[in-house]
């Protein structure tokens, strides 16, 4: 009985001997898991206030510009009285902290700015008659109406998400500033478009009676 208490307890230091060393790696390996989690988010609210701080201005820019439709010269012709609304994001920043989903929303909206302003261009450039040019102001209006929505949208989601404060308003909030606008351009190009496929269709019957 002896001998078999000895083989025990002689096993028993083994099992020791061997799971010690595994049990202190697990246990730094978990502490190390723990540090690098709590620097990511640290990261990642780094991230979403800089980024936010850079969404609410531009938000307000799309503001102005759907309520700009020109203001004319002493020639009569109409000029933009807002400046052209533009964002970028900080180069320093830990975009790996946050995830995949979100990180496109954010990096793709410059892209669909640039996109914007080419829609405008060439509503300048090809559909628009002076003095009023009052194409590109509506083409204008339109593409920083859906970007400011985009934007807004976007901000709420990272304040969410990151428990930042909201924004308070109090006479007016942007959202309906930007909804109201792109809503009644696209219903006046729903009117226009109508209006115009009844001419054709009335030109169409004329000549063939």
């Amino acid at each position: 009985m002896e001998n078999w208490t000895v083989v025990i307890t002689a096993a028993l230091g083994i099992v020791d001997t061997l799971t010690a060393p595994l049990l202190g790696q697990w246990v730094t390996l978990k502490k190390d898991r723990r540090l690098r989690q709590d620097e990511l988010d640290r990261n990642a609210r780094y991230l979403a206030i800089r980024v936010v701080c850079k969404l609410d201005p531009f938000v307000n820019e799309c503001c102005n510009v759907v309520g700009d439709w020109g203001e004319e010269d002493q020639e009569g012709y109409s000029h933009a009285r807002t400046s052209t609304p533009t964002i970028s994001f900080p180069d320093d920043l830990d975009w790996k902290s946050i995830g995949p989903d979100l990180m496109y929303r954010i990096l793709g909206l410059p892209n669909e700015l640039d996109t914007a302003e080419q829609s405008i261009d060439s509503a300048y450039h090809h559909g628009s008659t002076p003095p009023d040019y009052s194409e590109f102001f509506e083409e204008r209006a339109f593409q920083y109406g859906q970007l400011g929505r985009a934007a807004l949208a976007l901000a709420d989601d990272i304040r969410r998400i990151y428990r930042i404060p909201t924004r308070e308003f109090v006479n007016w909030h942007p959202k309906d500033t930007l909804e109201s606008a792109v809503t009644e351009i696209q219903k006046r190009r729903k009117e226009v478009a109508a209006a115009h496929a009844k001419f054709v269709l009335q030109a169409e019957t004329t000549a063939k009676a």
